[in-house]
């Protein structure tokens, strides 16, 4: 699929996907190429659509439902936020990251893989490549790291089920854990 993706180009994979599987293809970016090559390998190794086996699994009857779960999000003012990932992303890229990235290429591990293109592995790649200085990469680090920290707050905050506290108060969340276990024996 991957070669096939160099050969032909992402539009062309995005308009076989949504002639064999279109419900996938409507919930899925054509630049999503993770999950578009996904969708298609699915569909070739079983011929049966992605969106099938997801809606197979829901109505499975002996799919485990979780109905004494809880849900704890924890949330702190966006400065603070963006502060901390400032502080680790720059002490992640000045520690001994570059280290853990050379081993892993090392023991065969190659770019074109999808945990090697994950943000941080794929700034020291382009230091570790000559495509980038270390400042540039933890600038474009940072950065990237605050879009995703946005994109998961948007979509924990639609989950209806969390209960949300502040990060600054540990006590709420313990008090909330041990209510939930006293009502749950």
């Amino acid at each position: 699929m991957r070669q096939r993706l160099e050969l032909e180009g992402r539009e062309g994979l995005y308009r076989e996907l949504l002639a064999v599987d279109p419900a996938s293809a409507d919930r899925i970016h054509s630049n999503d190429t993770q999950r578009l090559l996904r969708g298609l390998e699915i569909f070739q190794a079983t011929g049966i659509p992605w969106s099938e086996h997801l809606r197979r699994q829901a109505q499975a009857p002996d799919r485990p439902l979780f109905t004494r779960m809880l849900q704890l999000g924890l949330s702190c003012e966006r400065g603070l936020l963006l502060d901390r990932i400032q502080a680790r992303s720059r002490q992640m890229m000045a520690e001994a990251f570059r280290q853990e990235v050379e081993l892993l290429l090392a023991r065969g591990y190659g770019w074109e893989l999808p945990a090697m293109q994950a943000i941080g592995y794929r700034h020291m790649g382009a230091c570790i490549q000559g495509q980038s200085d270390l400042d540039t990469a933890t600038r474009a680090l940072i950065q990237e790291t605050g879009q995703y920290a946005k994109r998961q707050m948007t979509w924990f905050r639609r989950q209806s089920a969390v209960q949300w506290f502040d990060s600054s108060q540990p006590n709420q969340v313990i008090a909330a854990v041990a209510a939930f276990l006293q009502a749950n024996r």
